[in-house]
């Protein structure tokens, strides 16, 4: 894409966004569907290790003043945290900057693993994934609250709470951006820990369990093996992954468990359906095996036993309600 012949299209666009909106939301909204993906992705990590110098230049030497011109501090602000300061780099031509931010991107990885895996006795897989992203085996994502010691802050956001600032690591300098561009708190407040099952013949992914951490470091998840696999399911298990969202990064990765972990599990109940099991692989990942046979019985119990539990309670339930009624007229 040449940025000289490209960007002019995109202007016009803009100009029939204006010319049909009012300043607000709404047109910020729309401004930061074109800003966002027309000019800064094609800012991420990946793209700028690929493009060639001149190109690199050429392209901000034409993006950097509509950027300045067409778009205001609300299209910025409804950004995630990684965006807002690229974009802040690119508003005001630190090229040095932003370029050493791609490659801090490029740097971090995310690690996950299970901290602890247990059955309950209603048939679920309770697991604790403890995750971090890293550059240069460090803490990558530090943040500090003023007046507290910097830490890898708590995804939890509470109002009122203090803001959760950045502390960029070197390269970067912690002078890279003024505090109120650094302040993560609203993204923190959005971390979520999603687990995913892959089909090694085929690649496919699908989303088995997720919950919002516990903490910056932690989450435990539970896991349904009847959920996850249907009645007519026949899949024997696959690779699990994690999906880490954390402080508008997102990451995925392979989770891994060593083998103490795994093996102080339990059985898998009667009430888990077939028989499952996490195995850990010579790498160190970990795969969620289901027993490949044909136990339908099993699943069939299973399920018919948990529905006559669930009927139990809610008789139960309806049981109580009167007498609880009763009493309360009493006193």
């Amino acid at each position: 894409m040449d940025p000289v012949t490209y960007f002019p299209h995109l202007e016009s666009v803009l100009d029939i966004v204006e010319a049909n909106t009012e300043p607000g939301r709404l047109r910020d909204t729309l401004l930061r569907h074109w800003y966002r993906g027309k000019i800064l992705k094609r800012l991420d990590a990946g793209r700028v290790a690929r493009y060639p110098d001149e190109y690199l230049q050429r392209f901000l030497d034409v993006v950097t003043p509509i950027v300045q011109q067409r778009f205001g501090p609300g299209v910025d602000d409804g950004l995630p945290f990684p965006l807002r300061v690229r974009s802040a780099l690119l508003r005001t031509d630190r090229r040095d900057d932003l370029l050493r931010f791609a490659q801090f991107e490029a740097d971090l990885e995310c690690r996950a693993e299970v901290a602890s895996a247990n059955w309950t006795r209603t048939g679920k897989l309770e697991l604790t994934v403890r995750f971090r992203v890293v550059r240069d085996g460090e803490d990558a994502l530090v943040f500090e609250r003023p007046g507290t010691q910097a830490s890898p802050a708590t995804g939890a956001a509470t109002k009122g709470a203090r803001p959760a600032v950045w502390m960029p690591p070197e390269p970067l300098g912690r002078e890279l951006l003024p505090p109120e561009v650094l302040d993560a708190s609203r993204d923190l407040g959005r971390d979520r820990v999603d687990l995913l099952l892959r089909d090694e013949a085929s690649g496919a992914q699908r989303r088995i369990a997720g919950r919002v951490p516990q903490s910056a470091t932690r989450a435990t998840l539970t896991l349904d093996p009847l959920r996850i696999f249907s009645r007519r399911d026949s899949a024997s298990g696959g690779q699990l992954m994690a999906r880490i969202r954390h402080a508008g990064w997102t990451f995925e990765t392979a989770l891994r468990a060593d083998q103490a972990t795994l093996g102080s599990m339990s059985r898998s109940p009667l009430l888990a359906g077939r028989r499952l099991e996490l195995v850990r692989r010579s790498d160190g990942t970990v795969e969620l095996r289901r027993d490949g046979r044909d136990r339908s019985l099993r699943d069939t119990v299973a399920r018919a036993t948990r529905r006559a539990g669930r009927l139990a309670r809610r008789v139960i339930q309806r049981v109580r309600r009167p007498l609880q009624r009763g009493t309360s007229n009493t006193r």
